[in-house]
């Protein structure tokens, strides 16, 4: 081998050295970028999944809510009926109340004419 040979395989030798170097910085860095994007995938799946459930909580607690409100006007239409319910039946109870009021007066006064008509007569 001559030394221009010699001198030429270490120049290539030193050449191989430094592209070996650059190929395993370059693989380094898209480990690292992979890694990163792995770990950004990742915390992006874990955000997306925490919004989900977020949703469905939000989903149940607005079912829960509407179905609170149902019963509430429900159990308010109950008692809105049963209120007019007792003000008919005070009404129709005050009817008869008057009406045995005004019996009683009538058959009051009856009693008194009667009364009178057979107490013996003082002169």
């Amino acid at each position: 081998m001559t030394p221009k040979q010699k001198k030429q395989i270490d120049n290539l030798e030193e050449l191989l050295k430094e592209k070996d170097n650059q190929v395993d910085v370059v693989r380094a860095r898209l480990n690292a970028f992979q890694a990163h994007h792995s770990t950004s995938e990742g915390a992006m799946t874990s955000l997306e999944d925490a919004i989900n459930d977020k949703d469905k909580q939000i989903q149940q607690i607005r079912e829960q809510r509407d179905r609170a409100e149902q019963e509430r006007n429900e159990e308010r239409d109950i008692h809105e009926r049963q209120i007019a319910e007792y003000k008919m039946k005070l009404h129709s109870l005050e009817n008869d109340m008057e009406k045995l009021r005004v019996s009683v007066i009538v058959l009051s006064s009856k009693s008194c004419c009667w009364c009178w008509a057979y107490l013996p007569r003082i002169h």
